[in-house]
């Protein structure tokens, strides 16, 4: 206020100092300049700063007071919290325990007037972290004192339902902080004044007092609060604390208010809990089957039950989240044990419960105990009661399976229409918002396109105005203009102008007419009602309805444990079992149903192969081996030209003999032209038995005796290609696999498994990956069609048609070959779709648990070779029937002749023919690029792998590289 009258009285001072060497001049006789005085400045007055009204004196209050003595409940405090002498509050400081806030909530709550309550702090406990882990939250010690509403949480600020002032100077409510106050810490008292009279001119609000002088002016209440019952609560880490409410103050304030404890009954409520009579508190152990209604019923129940307190990995989560630790992925891996990942040993591994858990037994509160894995393992149950074997606590199990009752099941259709009427409302609000947008860029739109129209007209009446002067002044016409500039200027002026056409005449918004300018308006649209959503049938009979996707239990937890989950029984230690929703005939039948299922859909994650897959599989790969050493040794033409041969002198002399008899049973009785007959009549019945002997080889697969020598040696597999070997190890393969899976799985109830759990296990058994894409299918399903012969699908799970007690693996080659027969058919008969293009993939050798040496390395495998055998070539291909010729076949595509010619894959021996065939390459060796042994009737074998050498016949054929496409 002082500061504009010194600013006036300056200026005063400057003017005076100014006019007195005018008036000295003007004394003298002399004119003195004339000198402007100088221009007095006058600071404006600073803006009015509101005056802070104190509170007033508290009047007298003759209505009745409280009677109770304020005190905290057991069941409003945090189980790390131990009360001592009368509202003095300790915390639990070992074991990670320092970590988590400690919260207190006290029994009497404010509803309307003015109160003060306090609190000190009484000592800090510095516990030194342990080395080798994350730093705890900052600070160590920490202190919030403000109100919240009951039945919350007791640890403020973390939600809108409390409000408080920390040790650091903020003003914390719902996660947001406000810098509006002072620090403190010990050896002062810190009042909390909530101020909820309405005739005050704070009502409403909160203020905090150090040694009875404000650090805080009012704070406002949030809207959420206003018009509740607000009790006094305190959160603090690393201290112990005293609270005071009344009669009389520690310390007192700069004006009369009354302690909490001197309330009239009329604006207080006061919150009652009784101790059992029998003094007996229950802890509960809910026993519930995964994913059906676990943590729902869990919350509806404590919603109706506050006073228990519980006691799971969810809550301790929850805690060590509120409490302001950090872990560096949000991931919650399940409901029933999330993952913490914070760094601090303690609580990663679950000790903090187990300490939690011996606090709670030394306290009289109610718990109820939510562990859904532990709860349906014995083992686990037995631990957790032990706990508890105290004799204040009773043991209580409710089990929980089946259909739920009556009242779950309306709470569950009530969140399930509240759920769906959030989700409809909150994309009628997008539609919404979308079709403001639109509308506003359609109206921006019109307008655009009335610019423009406007414009173009202005443009066009510019022109005819210019046109007309242009012509107007041609005929030497006075326009309007030029007769004003006469009158206004005269006529000197007029006759200066020249006579000049105008380039652009100016165009008054007037002379537009508005109906030029219209453009369609938009037509209103109806405003959309908000929509009022029902419930279908199925959702209104879905008790079981999840909030959240997060499993109750792992996968892998699941899978490992869910067959070892039974219901409680007295003899572990409860003292009472209650089935709440079923019966227990009703809920072990519904139990043993539930395993059956899980048993189908869930997959076994430890499953390991045993020494039954390890004896079949290396039987197999020696029986493979075998007929793969017999394809090649059979494809060698110099075996087979004897082979065939020797067919041809058999029939010869078969021919020759059926003549010999025919002549000695005519006894030369025939004549000539008789003897002619009878010659051309054995040479028919020749070739009928040659028929005959061909035709023979057309012979039932399953009545084969020797899968090697079906006749003169010739295996019943000679004609199988790439893809029919691929098939054949996919049957064993296959049949192997389910067998192997029932055998180890030991379980009577698990015999088989699921299709879509087929790619799992036989990555587990075979250590490669089954991938229907390189067999041409798209599903798992269409692979499985493929060899429905041997494995087929029933019901949900996969089942092998053959049995396991097979003494030889003939029957997979039968099978395979009778398959081939039947594609080969419908290619015949012009059927496209039966050609087989299986994908060419590199395969990695058998691992060393499979019969290989553990020291032996991986060996690719070229597309050239045998599938499921290492180290072994594709037999070579007929020859070129009467030679080629020199010729130098493409890279990509294979060649196509018009003779009988065959394509020589790599990595093969050479074929045969009259013309002689080209050699092979050879096939990729574990220790090298080994040379063929194959050779051409007239031919030699090319080099091995990657060999640029020719191979040889009549004529000279390059061969490919090894390494492109298709090289041969």
């Amino acid at each position: 206020a002082e500061a504009p009258v010194a600013a006036a009285t300056v200026a005063t001072e400057a003017l005076a100092a100014a006019e007195e060497p005018a008036a000295a001049s003007a004394e003298g006789g002399e004119a003195a300049p004339a000198v402007p005085p100088p221009v007095a400045f006058i600071m404006p007055p600073p803006p009015a700063v509101p005056v802070f009204i104190e509170e007033e004196d508290a009047s007298n209050d003759k209505r009745a007071k409280l009677k109770e003595t304020i005190g905290f409940n057991i069941v409003d405090t945090t189980l790390n919290v131990m009360p001592g002498s009368p509202n003095m509050l300790m915390t639990l400081n070992e074991g990670a325990l320092q970590y988590l806030l400690a919260g207190a909530r006290a029994n009497v709550g404010m509803k309307k007037g003015r109160y003060v309550f306090e609190i000190k702090i009484i000592e800090f406990l510095n516990q030194i972290e342990p080395s080798g882990q994350n730093r705890g939250p900052l600070p160590k010690s920490l202190l919030r004192i403000g109100v919240s509403t009951g039945g919350s949480f007791p640890l403020l600020g973390d939600t809108e339902e409390s409000i408080a002032f920390d040790s650091e100077g903020n003003l914390i409510c719902n996660r947001k902080r406000d810098p509006v106050s002072q620090k403190f810490g010990p050896g002062c008292t810190i009042a909390c004044l909530v101020n909820m009279d309405e005739n005050s001119i704070h009502a409403n609000t909160i203020s905090l007092f150090r040694d009875g002088v404000r650090i805080a002016k009012p704070q406002p209440l949030p809207d959420f609060l206003k018009g509740k019952v607000l009790y006094p609560t305190v959160t603090f880490k690393g201290m112990t604390v005293h609270m005071n409410f009344g009669p009389e103050p520690c310390t007192p304030l700069p004006f009369k208010c009354k302690t909490l404890q001197e309330a009239a009954n009329a604006d207080v409520e006061v919150v009652t809990w009784k101790a059992p009579k029998d003094g007996k508190y229950d802890v509960l152990f809910p026993v519930c089957l995964p994913d059906e209604g676990t943590f729902e019923w869990l919350d509806f129940f404590l919603a109706s039950n506050p006073q228990y307190t519980e006691l799971s990995d969810r809550k301790l989560f929850d805690w060590a989240m509120r409490s302001g630790l950090w872990r560096p992925k949000n991931n919650r891996s399940s409901n029933d044990r999330p993952d913490m990942n914070l760094g601090i040993p303690q609580l990663d591994d679950g000790s903090v419960k187990s300490l939690l858990a011996i606090a709670a037994a030394s306290q009289r509160r109610p718990m109820i105990i939510m562990e859904v894995k532990g709860n349906l393992t014995k083992k686990d149950r037995i631990d957790m009661v032990k706990n508890f074997r105290v004799p204040h606590f009773r043991k209580v199990a409710w089990v929980m399976v089946g259909d739920p009752d009556d009242k779950f099941k309306v709470h569950t259709v009530e969140r399930a229409l509240q759920d769906k009427q959030a989700a409809a409302m909150a994309a009628f609000e997008a539609r919404k918002v979308e079709k403001a947008r639109q509308k506003q860029f359609r109206e921006q739109q019109r307008k655009l396109e009335i610019a423009k129209k406007r414009a173009e007209r202005i443009r066009q009446l510019a022109e005819e105005k210019a046109a007309k002067a242009a012509e107007d002044s041609a005929k030497g016409l006075e326009t309007a203009e030029d007769v004003e500039m006469k009158e206004g200027e005269g006529e000197g002026a007029a006759a200066e102008k020249a006579p000049e056409p105008a380039a652009q005449a100016e165009v008054k918004e007037d002379e537009i007419p508005d109906e030029e300018m219209e453009v369609d308006e938009e037509p209103e649209e109806v405003e959309e009602e908000p929509p009022k959503v029902v419930l279908t049938d199925d959702e209104k009979h879905d008790w079981f309805r999840k909030s959240t996707p997060v499993p109750d239990i792992v996968p892998s937890t699941m899978s490992a444990t869910f067959s070892t989950f039974t219901f409680p029984d007295k003899d572990e230690g409860f003292d009472q079992l209650d089935y709440k929703w079923k019966n227990a005939a009703e809920s072990e039948a519904y139990l043993r149903q539930w395993t059956l299922e899980r048993k189908v859909t869930t997959r076994i994650e430890d499953l390991q192969p045993s020494d039954y897959f390890r004896e079949k599989l290396q039987k197999w790969q020696k029986d493979l081996q075998g007929w793969h050493s017999k394809h090649m040794e059979f494809k060698d033409p110099a075996k087979r030209a004897a082979l065939f041969s020797a067919k041809r002198a058999s029939v010869a002399k078969a021919s020759e003999e059926a003549r010999l008899k025919k002549e000695v049973a005519a006894k030369g009785k025939k004549k000539d032209s008789e003897a002619k007959k009878d010659d051309k009549e054995a040479e028919a019945e020749a070739m009928k038995a040659l028929e005959e002997e061909l035709e023979r080889q057309e012979i039932d697969v399953f009545g084969v005796e020797d899968i090697n020598d079906i006749a003169h040696g010739e295996p019943l597999f000679f004609n199988f290609a790439y893809e029919d070997w691929t098939l054949l190890g996919l049957r064993f393969e296959l049949h192997l696999l389910c067998h192997s899976f029932k055998n180890d799985c030991n379980d009577k109830d698990r015999t088989a498994f699921a299709p879509e759990h087929l790619g799992f296990y036989y990555t587990k058994y075979f250590k490669k990956s089954l991938i229907s894409r390189n067999f041409s299918q798209e599903k798992i399903e269409d692979l499985l069609d493929m060899v429905k012969d041997t494995i087929a699908q029933v019901g949900k799970v996969i089942e092998p048609q053959i049995t396991d007690d097979l003494e030889t693996n003939d029957v997979f080659v039968k099978l395979t070959e009778e398959s081939r027969r039947e594609r080969q058919r419908r290619i015949d008969s012009g059927d496209e779709s039966a050609k087989l293009q299986f994908v060419v993939v590199a395969q990695a050798s058998q691992q060393p648990a499979l019969g290989a040496s553990a020291k032996s390395k991986s060996v690719s495998q070229h597309p050239g070779v045998y599938p499921g055998v290492p180290n072994m070539g594709m037999t070579g291909g007929k020859g070129f029937d009467k030679g080629c010729g020199k010729m130098v076949m493409p890279k990509i595509q294979r060649p196509v002749f018009a003779s009988k010619a065959q394509f020589v894959p790599p990595g093969s021996d050479g074929g045969w023919g009259d013309g002689g065939g080209g050699g092979g390459g050879g096939g990729y060796q574990q220790k090298g690029y080994g040379k063929s042994s194959g050779k051409g009737k007239k031919g030699k074998s090319g080099g091995g792998y990657n060999s640029k050498a020719a191979a040889i016949g009549e004529h000279t054929v390059k061969t490919w590289r090894c390494d492109d496409i298709y090289p041969p």
